[in-house]
Parts: structure tokens; sequence; C-alpha cells
């Protein structure tokens, strides 16, 4: 299962479970030309894993919470996508710290 999200007018489509195993992807939909781009080279950033949510924040980045990786175990790991003109992941802390969440 991966992560839909709204950006402005575009939509991301991040990670999720192949029959290989599970992904890191990152792919962007424009919602006016309806074209796919993709993968993204994003640099550095989360490992691969489904059961996740992603979550449009105010600024228009988007938070990644949870999940399970590649080994079956709960992901503690959050991320956050900024969706400037470079888009990039970038690891932060929330008031959750690290707890896990699946199915979140």
């Amino acid at each position: 299962m991966e992560t839909f999200a709204p950006i402005n007018f575009r939509a991301m489509l991040f990670g999720g479970r192949t029959r290989e195993g599970r992904v890191s992807e990152l792919y962007i939909l424009n919602l006016d030309t309806l074209m796919w781009e993709g993968p993204l080279e994003t640099g550095p950033g989360p490992e691969p894993r489904s059961l996740h949510t992603c979550t449009r924040l105010h600024d228009g980045n988007v938070l990644l919470l949870g999940g399970m990786n590649g080994n079956g175990d709960s992901v503690k790991a959050q991320w956050v996508l900024e969706t400037g003109p470079d888009i990039k992941w970038k690891r932060v802390s929330t008031s959750m710290g690290t707890q896990t969440r699946q199915y979140t």
C-alpha cells in the first residue's frame, strides 16, 4: 500500500510494496497534464516502506509517518518532503517522538 497526497496542482505517490518487496520511490502526477514524473531523485530519504501515511502540511510540504519496512518492522523515522523548486526529503522530529505507527 502506497500513499497518494495532493501538492498544489500535483499529486505525490510514495512507497508501497511490489513482488520484490517494499520500495521508497517517489512519483509526481501533474494534475493539469495528467503526466507522471519519476521515480524522482531526491537525495537521501526515507527507507522503503508500506502501510504509512503522508499528510500535506499548511506550508505545502508533506509529512511522512509510520509504516512497515522490508523486514516487517514498524518504522520510527519521520520525514518531510520539501515541495519547493528542488523537491527533497528532510528527516524531522515530531511531538510523537519515536513511537511506531502502522495503518495510520
